[in-house]
C-alpha cells in the first residue's frame, strides 16, 4: 500500500470527527504521528481541513527535506518530536 495508511487514516479522522461534534466550532487540533511523513499527501490533505491544525511527528524519512518544504511553504503547524516510536 506504500503511502496511503496515513492518508486513509486521517480521512475515516476527519470523517468520524465531523459525524460526532460540530466540527465549525472546532478551533484548534493537535495531531501526533508515531513514525515520519515519507510523503505529502497528509498533510495537503491536513491543509484543506480550513482548520488550525499542530502537526508533531519525527523526522526520518528519505524525503524529509520534501516535507520541510511542503510545511514551510503551506506555513502549516509542524513540531518535529526528538523520538519515533513506531519500529518496524
Amino acid at each position: 500500500m506504500g503511502r496511503h495508511p496515513k492518508l486513509f487514516a486521517l480521512q475515516n479522522f476527519f470523517y468520524k470527527l465531523k459525524q460526532k461534534h460540530d466540527y465549525k466550532k472546532l478551533k484548534n487540533l493537535s495531531l501526533f504521528s508515531d513514525a515520519f511523513f515519507p510523503f505529502t499527501d497528509s498533510l495537503e490533505f491536513i491543509k484543506k481541513e480550513k482548520i488550525k491544525i499542530d502537526i508533531f511527528a519525527p523526522m526520518g524519512s528519505q524525503n524529509d527535506k520534501k516535507i520541510e518544504s511542503y510545511v514551510k511553504k503551506n506555513k502549516l503547524n509542524f513540531f518535529r518530536l526528538s523520538d519515533r516510536h513506531f519500529k518496524h
